[in-house]
Order: structure tokens, then C-alpha cells, then sequence
């Protein structure tokens, strides 16, 4: 535990007395909610950035696009500690919020919170992630590597 910084030292002891950190963030006028927790043998960040006031409505639930379900704007991701990389998990935004940048300012708010912080999408790009990614990646390309396409 020694090669670990004070700072992340700190956490984990903060860690030990709660279950999930949280941390407030305002950028460029809006407000964030990003909550996270740390995994010690991995020496991972597992969290969520979620805007403040929560953006709710509805989305198609999974492998049902005939049925929507409740649903809240959140970027989930996994940041490792050691290489100071990370990767994004998922990002859902509600039907009615949806082509109005909501997810590029959450990704936007990660970039700032780590600002030396390499991301990769997880996934495979669909039609909806697919031109989200892109541009990102034309916007930030030394802080999200570039999209791969399915085959």
C-alpha cells in the first residue's frame, strides 16, 4: 500500500467508514452527482456520474424496444488506479433528454474531474453510442481512444 498516493490513501479510509463516495462537480454551469467506490485488489474506481437535478423519463427496456421502462441519465465507468485509465461502462439517456447533449457534457464532466485520465468505450458502438463516440474522439483524441466498429 505504500505506491499508493496519500490522496487515494485518504479514500480508502473514507471508503472503510461508508459504503460510496461522493463528490459534487459544476462545470460550465451545470451540476454533477459522481459517486464511486474502490475495489483494493484491483486498485479500481468503480462509479457513476448522474446530472443533479436527476434527468428522468423512459427508455426501451433491453431486448424489448416495444416496452418502455423508468429511466435516469447516468454515465456508469471503471477507473484504474495504477495506469490512470478508464473505461466506460454504459451511458443512458432517457427518450425525452436524448440529442440535446446531455451525454457529451456527463462525458465532458468525467474529462474534467480526471483530467490526465485516458477512456475507452467497453462496447460495441451501435447507432446510438456509434456518432456519440466519433465525435468525442474528433473533439478529445488524446483523452478517448478511437471507437471500434463492429465487424
Amino acid at each position: 500500500m505504500s505506491d499508493i498516493s496519500p490522496k487515494i490513501r485518504n479514500m480508502i479510509r473514507w471508503r472503510r467508514r461508508s459504503k460510496r463516495l461522493i463528490w459534487k462537480l459544476t462545470i460550465d454551469g451545470h451540476r454533477y452527482e459522481l459517486s464511486y467506490h474502490v475495489s483494493l485488489p484491483e486498485r479500481a474506481l468503480y462509479g457513476e456520474l448522474r446530472p443533479s437535478p436527476p434527468l428522468n423519463g423512459t427508455q426501451p427496456a433491453f431486448g424489448r424496444p416495444d416496452l418502455l421502462t423508468r429511466s435516469e441519465a447516468v454515465v456508469e465507468f471503471k477507473r484504474w488506479l495504477r495506469n490512470d485509465t478508464a473505461r466506460f461502462n454504459s451511458i443512458r439517456v432517457p427518450i425525452e433528454h436524448q440529442r440535446q447533449g446531455v451525454a457529451t457534457r456527463m462525458v465532458e464532466a468525467l474529462f474534467a474531474a480526471w483530467p490526465t485520465t485516458s477512456w475507452w468505450n467497453s462496447g460495441a458502438l451501435n447507432e446510438m453510442s456509434g456518432p456519440l463516440f466519433l465525435q468525442l474522439h474528433e473533439r478529445y483524441p488524446s483523452r478517448l481512444r478511437r471507437p471500434h466498429w463492429p465487424q
